[in-house]
């Protein structure tokens, strides 16, 4: 008998380690990270207008949209960008769209609300150049509005690199890391000014038709002469310098058959405050008119499929909608809507083709508790391939889950909506936070205990065709069009030099100081390491016509993070641990049984 124990035990520990896999895969069709500022100050951005997170239009993973008629953000007033006579830099990717006057603003704190309390602005002028300008005391423009200007118009074709920098006494102007112009600045101290930074536009007007990806702004001089040859290549990771950091990604889902946009409405705000443990921050809607949409797509018409939807929540609403796929309406189609009952209690109603509307309706599945008391929970509703519909929180399956036995799921032809059941039903407008937010299409994927640990993140796959989203391994790279480099990695250079820790390490030109420096006979600009394998892999780099497989120690993992783990590994490493740990007990007590 306790074999069969010990056997049994050691079999769901190891199948619970398969249960749990990582989370953004080719079943992943929509995955909003919800990322608030990466710094560590932590700021509050309030949207307005209706600025979309467009998937389709990047430097890295998504940009934000701003069409230049009203779309905005604003952050509060801060030390962080009061610059004084300090060094600073503010740098981020831009396309420009259409054609701009003088002060049309990008970012800056240039309200002039209330008079005379201007502080610094990069704009653009009447032929579609970047300036950058300031005051010292709040009202009068050094050098007649025009500081720093770019040599030429923003291009309207690719995303370019702007960086403005102090140093000392000096301003400089980089464009794609050239430097287009530097200004004596002296020892001016820049308006202390009680404004917010604005982005996209100030808050009386002046907006811009771009796009706007990775803005960042520090509080030293990044760079003081020529890096084209070293332009950004990846997103940015936060340092000590980083007092602003928006990568302003949208839905970053690898299985996405298109590219989808998320439009903003109201003025929600982008909040790194409020998030769940291991968490970067969430989106935080008022209940009064804040909501996002998304156009309908075939990636959630889900058919006969399985599938599951998971995000976080906070909140200690009532009576309001989460998420909701369809029309609200007796002429229209509900497929799927969550929402909070008056009880407080998380309900669902789904909709299958059998019984028309309204078929499972949310006293039949719903939580066994209250959700609304403040506190973040994880929520999962899954459809495995027995046709059952479960919904868990934090981990955990609800008892009241109805038995649903219909098989195919309706069609919805609305937008997607998040906070709200569609632009006609204010009165169900969601007041609290949500973060994480993900649907997949084909996979019942039942959550670990106490919901994900980590943000969701690519998995690594072999490269099956010239896809530069795939990551080429040596095993497969023979099949692969090697001149295309992966995902935020620009050219293919012949001269550039690495440098060598020793004959396992590489690193890129400008990560450690006081190693040899080696040319390889090709490899990628902005080269960088990337973690295969889990916990137990090693990191790969690009050398050559294919990526080589190389081998790191614990002590390189801090310097070289590679791509970020999803928290819940492919294989549970702690539930294989577990299970040989059971195994062996059990060995050892049949043997002494036997003894």
């Amino acid at each position: 008998m306790m074999k069969k124990i010990v056997f049994m035990l050691s079999l769901i520990l190891v199948m619970s380690s398969f249960v749990f896999a990582a989370g953004n895969d080719a079943n992943t069709t929509l995955l909003l990270h919800m990322d608030g500022d990466e710094s560590s100050s932590e700021h509050v951005a309030t949207v307005n207008g209706d600025p979309v997170l467009d998937a389709g239009e990047y430097k890295f993973d998504g940009s934000m949209y701003f069409d230049g008629s009203g779309d905005y953000l604003t952050i509060p007033d801060s030390a962080d960008w009061d610059f004084g006579s300090d060094d600073f830099t503010i740098d981020f990717w831009i396309k420009r769209v259409g054609d701009h006057d003088t002060y049309d603003t990008i970012i800056g704190k240039w309200d002039n609300v209330p008079v005379n309390t201007m502080g610094w602005i990069v704009e653009f002028d009447t032929n579609n150049k970047i300036n950058f300008d300031y005051t010292t005391d709040g009202s009068n423009y050094k050098d007649l509005g025009e500081v720093l200007v770019s040599d030429n118009a923003i291009s309207t074709s690719n995303f370019q690199h702007i960086a403005i920098v102090r140093d000392g006494t000096t301003l400089y102007l980089f464009v794609n890391g050239a430097l287009n112009d530097n200004y004596t600045i002296g020892s001016d101290i820049i308006y202390d000014t009680i404004n917010p930074v604005t982005i996209g536009a100030e808050t009386w007007g002046r907006g811009c038709n771009i796009y706007l990806d990775e803005i960042r702004i520090s509080n030293n001089a990044r760079w003081t002469s020529d890096f084209s040859s070293s332009l950004p290549s990846s997103p940015y990771s936060a340092d000590a310098n980083t007092k602003l950091l928006l990568s302003l990604d949208g839905d970053v889902a690898e299985g996405a058959s298109n590219d989808h946009d998320v439009t903003f409405h109201g003025d929600a705000q982008i909040d790194a405050t409020n998030a769940p443990t291991g968490f970067e921050g969430s989106y935080k809607f008022d209940g009064s008119g804040d909501y996002l949409s998304i156009p309908d797509s075939d990636d959630w018409d889900f058919g006969t499929d399985e599938f599951t939807i998971d995000f976080w929540m906070k909140t200690t609403d009532t009576a309001s909608v989460l998420f909701d796929q369809g029309t609200l309406n007796a002429g229209g189609v509900n497929v799927i809507q969550v929402w909070i009952n008056s009880d407080g209690k998380l309900g669902i109603y789904l909709d299958g083709t059998v019984n028309g509307y309204n078929n499972w309706d949310q006293n039949n599945l719903k939580t066994d508790l209250a959700v609304n008391d403040g506190s973040w929970h994880h929520i999962a509703l899954v459809k495995d391939s027995g046709n059952q519909v479960n919904l868990y929180v934090d981990g955990t399956a609800q008892t009241n889950d109805y038995p649903v036995t219909q098989a195919n799921m309706n069609n919805g032809v609305d937008n997607l909506y998040i906070a709200q059941s569609t632009a006609l039903y204010p009165s169900d407008a969601y007041d609290g936070y949500i973060d994480e937010l993900r649907i997949l299409k084909g996979t019942a994927e039942i959550p670990p205990s106490g919901g994900p640990t980590e943000p969701y993140s690519e998995e690594e796959t072999n490269c099956t065709d010239a896809d530069d989203d795939d990551y080429c391994l040596e095993s497969s790279s023979s099949g692969c069009d090697n001149t295309i480099c992966p995902t935020g990695w620009d050219d293919c250079d012949d001269t550039a030099s690495i440098r060598w820790r020793n004959v396992d390490d590489l690193y890129q030109d400008n990560d450690e100081d006081g190693y040899t420096v080696g040319s390889p006979a090709t490899r990628c600009v902005g080269m960088d390491w990337i973690h295969v394998g889990g916990i137990n892999g090693g990191w790969i780099y690009y050398e050559g016509s294919k990526y080589t497989d190389q081998t790191a120690g614990e002590d390189d993992n801090d310097e070289n993070p590679g791509i970020e783990g999803n928290g819940v590994p492919e294989f549970s490493s702690i539930g294989m641990v577990l299970a040989l740990l059971i195994a062996g007990l059990g060995i050892v007590f049949v043997i002494k049984k036997k003894q």
